[in-house]
């Protein structure tokens, strides 16, 4: 094995000659940077090719130079290695603008714009390409003189290909436009700005297309370069527009859609500068019946507007139809006749039933009878969530109850450590937030909806005069907020919480604390008064 070793080492210096140890040199250093760049910067592998390229025709000049000189060739082997030492500075001057340039550079936060890089790299051919005429006797200076002319020609027959070049170039230069900005051209077009190169810069529009622009086009047009500041990371203000019925009050409106966005984490919407709705114009209501409104917000991945903007309008819809807020209507003139109005009652009584079963099937109301169940079911108010939305919100202020018709929900707590502890998974049917409205004690919990979220809200003053009626129904409710208490301090006690509930007879503290937020006079059952 030594021996083929030697003889193959031998024949190489009888072929190449004082050439070996530069092509060794060579092909070390081009594996060297290829294992580099493949591991640090792997997206500018591209530029290895160029200089595989130098070295194989460094080789082949080589071996060439070799063969004649073998012949008795002189004169053509020694222009031949000439040559090959040009390819072989070429070859150095690539492996070292890729390490400067993309390994080097970028570590110290040291960067040039392609062109310049460029420029720079070509400089330094041209001196090696300078190096290699006047190795061939080559008057170099007399020879650029001499073309002067034949340039102003080929400059001329290439205006607009020279305008482009330079207008890369001014592009680069002064930062304007940059790699990574999104644009609006004057035809309204927008994209990502890819990559400027000499020529043209390559732009990615929103359907994916790409639009190859000459430099010269893009410097003549006004350019809007969307959500780049000065101050803060990049986003742009994004405009979603509705419509609501004229005889709603615009303070209601904007305070319904901005509580909404407000207490919700939205994908792909700023926190800070937070979501504004506004009140944009009243001038048509009189003739269309609308009022015009608007959520402005800030938009940070700009690639995802279409979808974010769609998410926002849900939440604007839900918002609007939880607080019974109707959207515009086109105005028309209406002829109701007997079949209609049958309709309407028979849809009517339907919800009703539907309610009526659904309130039936939840164990805290297992006592009321069907009058009492109807009675109920007719003051229920709808409140549709979108996923991600708060239903409620732990510490606030229970003003109703929830009972869950469809959808999924999820209720956490926040402990004093300040880490979320999950209580469980609500699933329809079922109702929660009933402790806070029986009790006037603040929110416990945080529920969220897991999936889009069918609710119906239950107030205190409609609560408060069934219980006027039937005060007996107080004591069903104490022992079944008893159950759920009892089943909530075993969970936070696990947490590292301890109990707060009393030791002795929960379900008459309960009771009492019942009766006394709702004004019930009685004394209470005769089961709760023995106590």
């Amino acid at each position: 094995m030594g021996q083929s070793l030697n003889t193959l080492i031998h024949w190489l210096e009888r072929l190449l000659g004082p050439g070996l140890g530069p092509t060794l040199f060579a092909l070390l250093s081009l594996l060297v940077v290829a294992v580099l760049v493949r591991r640090f910067a792997p997206e500018r592998r591209r530029y290895l090719r160029i200089g595989v390229s130098f070295f194989l025709m460094y080789l082949v000049s080589m071996g060439a130079a070799a063969l004649l000189l073998w012949f008795g060739g002189t004169t053509w082997g020694g222009r031949l290695r000439l040559i090959a030492n040009f390819f072989l500075e070429a070859l150095i001057i690539s492996q070292t603008g890729l390490v400067a340039f993309f390994l080097v550079l970028p570590r110290v936060r040291i960067s040039f714009p392609d062109i310049v890089r460029d420029l720079i790299i070509g400089v330094a051919y041209f001196i090696a390409l300078i190096s290699l005429l006047r190795g061939f006797g080559v008057e170099v200076w007399s020879l650029l003189a001499t073309s002067a002319v034949a340039s102003i020609v080929i400059g001329v027959s290439l205006q607009p290909t020279l305008a482009s070049i330079f207008g890369g170039i001014a592009l680069q230069l002064d930062g304007s436009v940059r790699a990574g900005d999104w644009v609006r051209l004057t035809d309204r077009q927008e994209g990502k700005v890819r990559e400027i190169r000499w020529r043209h810069t390559l732009i990615e529009t929103r359907d994916g297309d790409i639009l190859i622009l000459p430099n010269s086009q893009l410097l003549q047009q006004q350019i809007l370069v969307l959500g780049r500041r000065d101050t803060s990371r990049l986003q742009r203000r994004v405009w979603v527009n509705f419509h609501v019925d004229a005889r709603v009050d615009p303070e209601q409106v904007i305070e319904v859609v901005s509580s909404a966005l407000h207490n919700a984490s939205l994908e792909n919407v700023a926190s800070d500068p937070k979501p504004e709705c506004i009140c944009l114009s009243m001038a048509s209501s009189a003739v269309t019946g609308a009022v015009e409104y608007a959520v402005r917000y800030w938009l940070l991945d700009l690639a995802r507007e279409d979808p974010t903007s769609s998410l926002v309008t849900v939440r604007i819809h839900a918002a609007l139809r939880r607080a019974g807020i109707p959207l515009a209507q086109p105005q028309r003139r209406v002829i109701t006749f007997k079949e209609s109005i049958k309709a309407q009652l028979s849809e009517h009584r339907a919800e009703l039933r539907r309610r009526m079963d659904i309130l039936a099937s939840i164990h805290l109301f297992d006592d009321l009878q069907d009058s009492e169940l109807e009675s109920l079911a007719e003051k229920l108010k709808p409140a549709p969530f979108c996923k991600g939305e708060e239903i409620s919100r732990q510490g606030a202020e229970a003003h109703w109850l929830y009972i869950l018709v469809s959808g999924t929900a999820e209720a956490k707590v926040k402990l004093p450590s300040g880490s979320e502890k999950h209580l469980g998974e609500i699933r329809a049917p079922d109702i929660f937030g009933e402790f806070g409205l029986l009790t006037g004690a603040p929110r416990r919990e945080t529920v969220v909806a897991t999936s889009r979220v069918e609710c119906l809200r239950l107030d205190k003053a409609e609560l408060r005069g069934l219980l006027l009626k039937r005060p007996e129904i107080a004591e069903e409710l104490s022992r079944r907020l008893a159950e759920r208490q009892e089943q909530f301090e075993k969970i936070l006690g696990e947490g590292g919480i301890p109990s707060q509930r009393p030791t002795a007879n929960p379900q008459r503290h309960l009771f009492s604390t019942i009766k006394s937020f709702f004004g019930l006079d009685d004394d209470g059952p005769a089961s709760l008064r023995r106590g």
